[in-house]
């Protein structure tokens, strides 16, 4: 008896495979919350920073010092409106009829389900993600089809605060008053690094900005046009099915609701004939 409860509980489970398979994507989702809070923590800790380096050192008006905080203000509360977001997840499967629709749509082992168009399983948020873009460790989730547009304004807003604070880390820095070389390099050595990390950190925010006001020109994901040629329904054509023009693909990003791509699409191919 003994014997056989020992091979039973060393057993290979039939479902081992599966086991492990759904695992791996929880350590990931695990590490990505560390990763996004050690972000937050960061900004928090950025912030405090510039704010001491800014009262002790920089002389700056009234007007200035209202502008400033105005910025700081929208784009903590921008970051509060971001902060793990429902990117639109794909809560029902597309239905499949035929053959050509099975060579379109994507089946997803994970979610148990076929995709829509546009969408892709994020392994750290654990879900499908309707019109999917990229995962952001700074915001906590997926940018997807129901916040691409908070996640644009706090892009832009975070533009728009490092581009200000620039010349007031300027300011700080006095090699005048000090009375030997040394401790005029002492006292400026601090706006030194912060001015340093805002520069570091403006030069991707800038770029990823400018980045996504071309995607949205042109109704692309960032995952569209990283994977363009690795993504079914968009190799085997030559222009992206659902670039409307400047002002429709606009108001796309701020539609309310689902969006059925596959009609987009079909319109698209209408227009072909």
């Amino acid at each position: 008896m003994m014997s056989l409860l020992s091979r039973w509980g060393n057993r290979v489970s039939i479902f081992a495979q599966e086991d492990m398979e759904r695992s791996a994507p929880s350590r990931v989702a695990a590490a990505s919350k560390t990763a996004s809070f050690g972000a937050l923590y960061f900004i928090v800790a950025i912030q405090f920073v510039t704010a001491v380096v800014l009262f002790f050192w920089a002389h700056m008006d009234l007007e200035s010092g209202i502008i400033l905080l105005a910025l700081a203000f929208s784009f903590n509360a921008a970051m509060v409106w971001n902060w793990a977001p429902n990117p639109g997840f794909v809560r029902d499967s597309v239905e499949v009829s035929c053959e050509e629709d099975r060579s379109l749509f994507h089946w997803c082992r994970t979610c148990r389900l076929w995709q829509p168009l546009r969408a892709k399983h994020c392994d750290r948020c654990e879900r499908c993600v309707r019109k999917y873009d990229h995962h952001c460790f700074w915001i906590g989730g997926c940018v997807g089809e129901a916040n691409h547009p908070r996640f644009f304004f706090l892009l832009t807003v975070a533009v728009a605060y490092l581009v200000c604070l620039w010349p007031k880390f300027l300011r700080c820095f006095n090699f005048f008053d000090a009375a030997t070389l040394d401790s005029a390099l002492l006292r400026n050595v601090v706006p030194f690094v912060l001015l340093v990390v805002c520069s570091v950190m403006f030069l991707p925010v800038f770029l990823l900005w400018v980045m996504h006001v071309v995607l949205i020109a042109r109704n692309q994901t960032t995952w569209e046009f990283s994977s363009f040629h690795r993504i079914t329904y968009l190799h085997s054509r030559r222009d992206n099915p659902f670039d409307r023009g400047f002002f429709l693909n606009v108001l796309f990003l701020f539609r309310r609701g689902p969006i059925d791509w596959h009609l987009v699409m079909r319109r698209d191919d209408a227009d072909l004939v």
